[in-house]
């Protein structure tokens, strides 16, 4: 359908094929060649040493599949009468199903320029943190030079987190109002339809927003833009929208495939591409209503589909959720905490101011073509090395422990559990619950927490006063030598002070349960796998007794000294159990969902 000039060797994928304009566009477009340096999986690789794979590669990996995914899709004589009917709507019918696939493949290329340094090790978080601090401090606010209009957009992504993902808000910035990027579009790519990418990134996002009935400043555009469409443009948007971003999508499986292979983590059961190719072969559309079609599979896929989803629920359960990779995480989230609250003081350092303001104004959509380059991993690396002594004096010992620690992997933090066992038998000795009753308890909360940040706050604030708590009156059951009584005093009085490394709460939100539909030759009725299905059930009863939380505790506080660590991991544990309750209780009336879910 299309003529390609380039070919891109790929260890997961074999051969990549771009166009002419491709080419030009990925060459030339510094919101693309960032990518390079932006690891996908962010700072697994401090586990996985061979993890170093990038979004840049991805983003490839995501055109190639969902240029697959589009080719079957034509072999169907629904998809092709819904895409004929979007080529008419669009006036572009004389321009035939490569236009449609030119700009799907485009969205698939950019659909991960809104990322952050680390990739999800930031997401949902960022945003809400920079507008709560320049909202409260104009010192910070003039420091990096955020306007009205800047602050506007910032706060509409960090309200919107319900409806979208931080990267994916991000990314509709840039593509909106970015300056250089929508230059270098129109030169680089003219016969490309910038809202026709946008539609099919965003469809879905559209219609959550205006189902709500929000009111987001800068989308009105192109919010008012949809509400014209009618609905088989509807459904022609959202079915392209399913091959980047559905249950089994072009970016799902190229993210599966390449974790899989760089991390070396599958575990009885991989997924190869001949696995891919043997479910997208037997790929089938059902149109369940005027603007909506399910994609379903052939029963014959039901082995490939099987193992898609246990090396799913591998991916996550020992790479995403591994409790050292959550580690890290958490504390590059607390690292950007204590840099932009210490801002004023770190004023004087100009890689580090500019690279904050660089954060706010590429969430903005504004960062130009030149800045955004320095919005990468190893930016931050950059800069803590050169101005380690410096950064160290202002964050203080726990910024030191910090930085250490991923620069370093200075092992400070253990975990009070790290597998389904320690995990369990904690649980049993702190509350006597299993780990399914806990995991049915926070499942909803974590939810929150990821979209909306105060909820976290809010829990660390009374789990810090629930620990000191339980650490005070375990000094009165337990007989205790003197220096553990001092040790556990001197925690309190740390944690009193404000000090949140000697205690870590680290989490992560992934929902590898997947909803796939199979159908028979003989019914054709759509049915769930996961209701037929012993392996997919075994799989959801396995991530739902998994822990999703970590608690860590700083062994240097303590040295590791395991009376005081006993100590620790029941009143850790208790502390955080009674710290839900009470959040529970508090948003009872603003949050009934978490309050039914918890109690």
């Amino acid at each position: 359908m299309l003529r390609y000039s380039k070919q891109v060797r790929d260890p997961v994928l074999g051969w990549i094929w771009l166009t002419e304009d491709e080419v030009r566009f990925v060459d030339g477009c510094a919101f693309i060649q960032r990518l390079r340096y932006v690891n996908q999986l962010g700072l697994a690789h401090l586990v996985y040493p061979t993890a170093r794979h990038t979004r840049f590669e991805h983003s490839l990996g995501v055109v190639h599949l969902v240029t697959k995914i589009f080719q079957v899709l034509l072999e169907r004589d629904v998809a092709r009468r819904i895409v004929q009917d979007l080529l008419d709507e669009l006036n572009m019918k004389d321009q035939g199903f490569s236009y449609i696939l030119q700009n799907l493949r485009i969205a698939a290329l950019l659909h991960d320029i809104g990322h952050y340094p680390f990739s999800h090790s930031l997401e949902n978080y960022l945003s809400y943190l920079l507008v709560r601090e320049v909202e409260s401090r104009e010192e910070l606010r003039e420091i990096i030079n955020i306007d009205d209009e800047k602050l506007v957009r910032l706060r509409e992504i960090a309200l919107s987190l319900y409806v979208a993902k931080e990267h994916e808000l991000i990314t509709y910035m840039l593509l909106t109002y970015n300056i250089d990027l929508s230059k270098t579009i129109r030169e680089k790519l003219p016969n490309i339809d910038i809202n026709l990418v946008k539609d099919i990134l965003f469809i879905k996002v559209f219609n959550k927003i205006l189902k709500i009935g929000a009111v987001l400043e800068s989308m009105k555009n192109d919010l008012q833009r949809v509400r014209q469409y009618d609905k088989n443009t509807l459904k022609a948007l959202k079915l392209l929208n399913s091959s980047i971003s559905s249950t089994l999508d072009a970016d799902r499986v190229d993210y599966m495939l390449r974790d899989l292979y760089f991390t070396g983590a599958s575990v009885s059961t991989n997924i190869t591409l001949g696995d891919v190719e043997r479910i997208l072969a037997n790929m089938r559309l059902i149109e369940k209503s005027s603007d909506e079609v399910l994609i379903a599979f052939n029963e014959k896929a039901r082995p490939s589909l099987e193992g898609f989803i246990i090396a799913r629920y591998n991916l996550y359960k020992w790479v995403y959720l591994h409790h050292k990779v959550t580690l890290m995480s958490t504390l590059i989230r607390m690292l950007y905490s204590l840099l932009i609250r210490k801002l004023e003081e770190l004023a004087q350092l100009d890689l580090v101011r500019q690279h904050i303001r660089d954060l706010a104004y590429f969430a903005c959509g504004t960062i130009s073509s030149r800045d955004v380059l320095k919005l990468t991993d190893y930016s931050l690396f950059t800069l803590l090395s050169t101005y380690y002594e410096d950064i160290c004096k202002v964050l203080g010992e726990a910024g030191k422990k910090i930085i250490d620690s991923v620069l370093l992997r200075v092992s400070y933090y253990r975990p009070v559990w790290k597998r389904d066992v320690e995990f369990e038998n904690s649980l049993k000795n702190a509350t006597g619950e299993t780990a399914l009753q806990f995991n049915q308890r926070i499942g909803a909360l974590i939810y929150e927490i990821c979209k909306n940040p105060e909820v976290l706050e809010e829990l660390l604030s009374i789990f810090y006063k629930r620990l000191i708590t339980e650490l005070k009156i375990s000094l009165e059951i337990y007989g205790v030598d003197e220096d553990t009584f001092r040790t556990v005093e001197k925690l309190c009085r740390s944690i009193e002070e404000g000090n949140r490394t000697t205690v870590i709460i680290g989490f992560a939100y992934f929902e590898p349960d997947i909803d796939i539909y199979i159908v028979s030759r003989e019914d054709g009725t759509p049915i769930e796998l996961k209701n037929i299905s012993p392996l997919t059930s075994s799989v959801r009863d396995a991530w739902e007794r998994s822990p999703k939380i970590f608690i860590y505790i700083d062994t240097s506080e303590i040295s590791n000294n395991n009376k005081i660590m006993k100590i620790l991991q029941t009143c850790t544990i208790k502390a955080l159990d009674a710290a839900i309750k009470d959040l529970v209780n508090i948003h009872s009336n603003a949050s009934p969902c978490i309050h039914q879910t918890l109690q």
